[in-house]
């Protein structure tokens, strides 16, 4: 099992194509790049949000800086990461997936990541994301983000005047 990206969508787009277990690794990868791309770094809140809802289940649950979000809380913690760095681009980021098990039903990676934005005093502000996901692959959806642990930190610069 695996899906392909359509480059002429913003983020991916996902098409199955099925070929076993390493298309499913390549598919996760795919997937957590883009997925992050489009829901943390792109500037139109329209695609994050659309984005968001298709490439996460419903039942999701995430433990985000040891405080447990649901699929509502986590959109609202990314909005605010959204609202509060403007021009955000990334830095570097790497996916190690696990394999996939057998079915090509669920596949678990670790996702390192580091993308800069400016704050709203104007300063360049670098934001560091560890995450470990799993991602289920749902018939006629494609692949979702189901279940997450993640570290989110910022190096803002020290306020001169404070």
């Amino acid at each position: 099992m695996s899906y392909q990206t359509d480059p002429s969508l913003p983020g991916y787009h996902f098409a199955r194509v099925g070929d076993g277990n390493k298309a499913a690794i390549r598919t996760l990868t795919a997937f957590i790049e883009g997925f992050f791309f489009t829901v943390f770094v792109q500037g139109d809140d329209e695609i994050f949000e659309i984005a968001y809802d298709k490439g996460v289940s419903r039942d999701f649950r995430q433990n985000n800086n040891n405080t447990m979000l649901d699929f509502e809380g986590f959109k609202c913690a990314i909005r605010g990461i959204r609202a509060a760095y403007s021009d955000r681009r990334i830095i570097k980021q790497s996916v190690t997936p696990a394999p996939a098990d057998p079915t090509g039903a669920t596949s678990t990676s670790a996702h390192i990541a580091s993308f800069s934005g400016v704050n709203k005093r104007g300063d360049l502000v670098v934001i560091r994301v560890v995450a470990v996901g799993t991602a289920i692959f749902q018939p006629g959806k494609g692949p979702q983000l189901a279940m997450e642990s993640i570290v989110i930190t910022t190096d803002e610069p020290v306020d001169p005047s404070s």
